[in-house]
């Protein structure tokens, strides 16, 4: 089996529940990565304490601790990612990935993505299918799109990752779409493959709220470039969630009020680019009906 030179890195804050399951499932990793830096975000439970214990018994996990902002948001995890990845020479590894620090994954999950990787030299970006538990039962997350890999397990090839620039830090998140976008956008394609699982632990939204996370998805969604109708369309179909309709209702508020403000992010040849993809989905949905 080739030794992939692979580097990870782990933003946590405030993850005493959950980050152990993490920790092990990557050192039981049949290829385990070369280095994993693991940034401890400010804190204020056992987090440090558990990623301390793990980074004396592992020679490579390393735990960096951070000031980070007082309040769990996006653009605070991407800053902490960015940090530990300034800390290293990227040169040295064949890949760069990111996982949160509420996943867990099979033992073979890295062994099974690189396969996928020397399968298609154009793949640049690559990640497995996300599992939720659900009255105890793990099942599938319903937004898993093989076109749209989930920040949560972002798996790069490392020119991939030098040629987007690496992660862009988010007032309202979307660092994945983000990254994904801008990989397509440098010919790389992009791959979220159900041949590979990932499990999330923390239960979808439950880091801020389902109404108060919509209505920041819609924020979200604007200054990504996200196409109106598309959005109409994304919103209209959230009606079906709990609480029904209103789920969608804030989303499209915060989308609108993210217009009145002009909070865009991106230049105007991402969002050209996002739209005309948005565009396309939206011509096969009507072609197939689905």
């Amino acid at each position: 089996m080739r030794n992939y030179k692979y580097i990870l890195v782990t933003a946590a804050k405030n993850e005493e529940n959950y980050i152990e399951g993490t920790i092990l499932s990557i050192i039981n990793q049949t290829i385990r990565p070369q280095k994993w830096i693991i940034v401890d975000d400010g804190s204020k439970d056992k987090t440090g304490d558990i990623i301390l214990k793990y980074a004396k018994e592992c020679k490579f996990i390393e735990c960096v601790a951070r000031d980070g902002d007082t309040r769990r948001n996006f653009g605070s995890q991407v800053k902490a990612i960015n940090f530990a990845l300034g800390m290293i020479d990227l040169a040295q590894y064949e890949y760069i990935g990111n996982i949160d620090a509420d996943i867990s994954i099979p033992d073979r999950y890295y062994e099974e993505a690189f396969k996928i990787f020397e399968e298609n030299p154009k793949l640049g970006l690559l990640g497995g299918y996300l599992y939720e538990k659900v009255h105890g039962e793990w099942v599938l997350d319903k937004y898993n799109r093989e076109y749209s890999v989930p920040h949560a397990v972002q798996l790069f090839r490392r020119k991939c990752f030098e040629d987007i620039g690496g992660y862009k830090v988010l007032k309202y998140g979307g660092p994945d779409t983000y990254a994904e976008s801008m990989a397509k956008m440098c010919s790389w394609e992009v791959l979220c493959s159900a041949k590979i699982r990932a499990y999330h632990h923390r239960p979808l939204s439950a880091a801020e709220g389902k109404i108060k996370g919509a209505f920041r998805s819609g924020k979200m969604d604007y200054s990504l470039g996200y196409h109106p109708v598309y959005e109409i369309l994304k919103c209209f179909n959230r009606f079906k969630e709990k609480p029904f309709a209103l789920n969608g209702i804030t989303r499209l508020m915060g989308y609108l009020s993210a217009f009145i403000y002009r909070e865009k992010e991106v230049d105007k040849n991402f969002e050209k680019f996002i739209r005309d993809e948005q565009i396309n989905r939206m011509k096969r949905m009507l072609k197939t009906g689905s």
